[in-house]
């Protein structure tokens, strides 16, 4: 990690156990959502691209929507990338971090790995829910606003309605005939 903040390809590969070729594939496929900079770091000859946790967050969705169970092909993804984005949670980014020291792996029931991706995917549903939460409350005020609207003409049909049974039943009354 550079000083910023930043991973390296090589960084990146290990992050999400793929190789760097495989990162530098992504990064050409889905170049239009990354933010990728290559650097000379220390003023040397050779480019050193640097990833930011937003490119992290495009590379863990890659890797999940093209692995299984819904192997999808780097268009399928493209297709539906921004959709995506806008339900991730940034803990879905597989955990580069070490377990804190007072956990002793020895001893541990569940690998430190482990937990912490368990941990990142809780997280990510929570995210996903609260997404969810709040087009199920958009849709539920639009559907009450359609009822609203509905109610409104179907009293508006009665009211004519029974106008025209009184109409009608006056001019039985009266003798009249409805000229045709």
């Amino acid at each position: 990690m550079d000083k910023t903040g930043k991973l390296t390809r090589k960084e990146v590969a290990k992050r999400f156990g793929v190789s760097v070729s495989a990162v530098r594939a992504w990064q050409r496929e889905f170049s239009q959502w990354l933010e990728v900079e290559p650097q000379k770091p220390g003023g040397g000859r050779y480019n050193v691209t640097t990833y930011s946790l937003d490119d992290m967050r495009v590379f863990a969705i890659v890797q999940r929507l093209t692995g299984k169970p819904d192997n999808m092909t780097y268009d399928e993804v493209s297709e539906v990338m921004d959709k995506e984005l806008a339900m991730f949670a940034v803990d879905d980014i597989p955990a580069g971090q070490e377990p804190p020291p007072d956990v002793e792996q020895s001893t541990a029931l569940v690998p430190w790995t482990q937990f912490s991706a368990v941990v990142a995917s809780l997280q990510n549903a929570e995210g996903k829910l609260e997404v969810i939460e709040e087009e199920r409350d958009w849709l539920r005020e639009r559907l009450d606003e359609e009822r609203e609207r509905l109610e409104a003409k179907i009293n508006t049909l009665e009211a004519k309605l029974n106008e025209e049974r009184a109409r009608s039943w006056l001019d039985k009354l009266l003798g009249r005939r409805k000229e045709e």
